[in-house]
């Protein structure tokens, strides 16, 4: 944090760490702490900060231990450190709802020691500690994302919809696409109304949230690489199985 008046440096979430400079980290090396594309950014309410940080700790797999951490970024006063998220390939996304703090830890895959289990965990704003988590139905490629619904949060993984209670991390509902194979979920986005759209490794398909049944869905040619849309088209990148040949869909 900066002071705009001056330029000077107030205070940097790492400070306590003695780790040098104020990156906010996930991800670490044998030789160096950094973060990722995917690490969740700082979320500023009032006069608070949570982040995501490193312990310092390396171990052996290459896995960091992080800690969710609440400062106050006025005075820089650490204000809780959350329980150890221990061999946490990364933290994504940080949502800020009622009294918890959300966020969403990505499967390791095939990485072995007991690497975090992945999920949507909660912790309490006032005192850090977690307050539920969800993810045993998730699986270990469990790719992050979640759309908020009033008081519930949406995620998906291995062809399967999820619906939880934001308040306690029980299961409402949930939704397998037995008559189509979507591959493994990723995104989730609101589009008009009761209305989203869901994109998975081989396809996408667009839901309502009410009853979460298919209004319509469409598979591409091989893998989905990358997609960008809007309310009214979504444009998809195929990338091919077995083949250096992409295909665009509409």
């Amino acid at each position: 944090f900066f002071d705009l008046e001056n330029g000077k440096r107030l205070f940097g979430t790492r400070d306590e760490f003695g780790m040098s400079d104020a990156k906010v980290a996930s991800a670490v090396s044998a030789t160096n702490t950094l973060e990722t594309s995917e690490t969740a950014m700082p979320i500023i309410e009032e006069n608070k900060v949570y982040a995501v940080n490193p312990t310092g700790d390396i171990n052996s797999f290459a896995l960091d231990d992080k800690v969710l951490t609440k400062f106050n970024y006025q005075t820089g006063e650490l204000l809780w450190t959350s329980p150890v998220l221990e061999k946490t390939p990364d933290v994504h996304n940080i949502h800020l709802n009622g009294q918890s703090v959300i966020i969403t830890i990505p499967g390791a895959g095939n990485v072995a020691g007991g690497a975090k289990q992945s999920g949507l965990y909660a912790f309490d704003k006032e005192s850090g500690e977690e307050r539920w988590h969800f993810g045993d139905q998730l699986g270990k490629n469990y790719i992050p994302h979640m759309l908020l619904d009033e008081n519930h949060v949406w995620t998906g993984a291995e062809n399967a919809l999820y619906r939880v209670n934001m308040g306690d991390g029980e299961l409402i509902g949930s939704h397998k696409f037995d008559e189509y194979d979507l591959g493994n979920i990723s995104e989730l986005k609101k589009t008009s109304g009761n209305e989203f759209v869901l994109i998975g490794s081989k396809g996408m398909a667009v839901l309502n949230s009410e009853t979460p049944d298919s209004l319509f869905h469409g598979d591409i040619d091989g893998r989905v690489r990358d997609w960008i849309g809007n309310d009214r088209r979504l444009l998809v990148k195929g990338e091919k199985v077995l083949s250096s040949r992409e295909t665009l869909h509409v």
